[in-house]
Order: structure tokens, then C-alpha cells, then sequence
């Protein structure tokens, strides 16, 4: 018998046999898992995006804005604005964090004194570009605001303001 793997939370389970795996080091580092993070990449990304330029347009469409925002988008680049949606909200904003898909069924979410973030980014996902036509269209918000790396895809040329991630290329799986 092996120990239970509930009593071993630092050990990943492998889900066919149900068993504990050792994680392997090489010197004083683990080797990557699915859930590793590469801590110093995310700190230089981080600290590329600090001193980029801001985006000028962005100050007049955020000064003295005391309406609903609405942070969304899909996969990751949504859950990406749950801290913002936290920092936000405990200091008495009027926010919501929701899924672009959900909002596109429920887009009486979204009012004339809202402000529309939406982050994406490659700036091309269907659900985000889906968002930005439909409010041009019907309900417009105050502002609508694209987060991305693609200044020039369709989610950022129809937004009203565009903040660029200058995110590292993404890694292209080889196989």
C-alpha cells in the first residue's frame, strides 16, 4: 500500500492510476510541470509592461468614471482580470467579472455609464470581436477598452481605447 494520496498534497496525482508521481529535480530546481510557472519570465513580461508608454486615450475615457465596469473576455485573458475584479470591487466599485460568452446572452449587463473591458491576447478571439460589434450596434457603453498584443486586430480597431500587453511570443508546441 502507498500513502494516501490526500495526504500528500505537494505530490501531483496521475489521474489513470490514481497514484502520487515524485517530482524529478535537476540540482535545486524542479523539473516543469503542467502547472509550473516560469516565475522570472513572468516578472520580465511584467516589468516590460510597466514601463511601456501608457496609452493617452485611455485618461479621458477613465477620469471621474463612477459607472458599472465590466471586466471579460475568454480562457485565461478573462481569468487574467479576477485581481483587478477583487482590487476593484474592495474598494466599492461597481464591478463585474464575466465570461465574454455569458455577456454576449446577457448584454443588458452592460448600460450607457459602463466600461467595457475586454481583454484578449491576440486580440482576434470570436467571443471578444463578437462583444465590441454587437455594443457599436445596440447599448453602447460609455467606453469600450481592449486589452491585447495586437493593436492592429479587430478587437482593438473597434474599441475606443487599446492598452498593448507587449507580451513574449508565445511557445509553438512541436508536434
Amino acid at each position: 500500500g502507498g500513502a494516501d494520496p490526500a495526504q500528500t498534497p505537494s505530490q501531483p496525482v496521475d489521474r489513470q492510476t490514481g497514484r502520487r508521481r515524485q517530482l524529478r529535480h535537476e540540482g535545486s530546481r524542479p523539473m516543469a510541470t503542467p502547472f509550473h510557472v516560469d516565475l522570472n519570465a513572468q516578472a520580465q513580461a511584467l516589468l516590460a509592461f510597466d514601463r511601456a508608454p501608457s496609452t493617452l486615450g485611455l485618461y479621458p475615457l477613465v477620469r471621474n468614471h463612477r459607472g458599472r465596469i465590466i471586466l471579460t473576455g475568454v480562457g485565461t485573458s478573462h481569468v487574467a482580470a479576477l485581481p483587478s475584479w477583487r482590487r476593484l470591487v474592495s474598494r466599492g466599485r461597481a464591478t463585474w467579472w464575466i465570461e465574454a460568452g455569458r455577456l454576449l446572452d446577457t448584454p443588458e449587463l452592460v448600460s450607457p455609464d459602463s466600461l467595457l473591458i475586454i481583454t484578449s491576447r491576440s486580440g482576434r478571439c470570436d467571443e471578444a470581436v463578437a462583444l465590441v460589434e454587437k455594443f457599436d450596434q445596440i447599448n453602447r457603453p460609455r467606453a469600450i477598452i481592449a486589452i491585447t498584443d495586437d493593436a492592429a486586430g479587430p478587437l482593438a480597431e473597434n474599441a475606443d481605447c487599446e492598452i498593448l500587453l507587449r507580451s513574449p511570443p508565445k511557445e509553438r508546441s512541436r508536434g
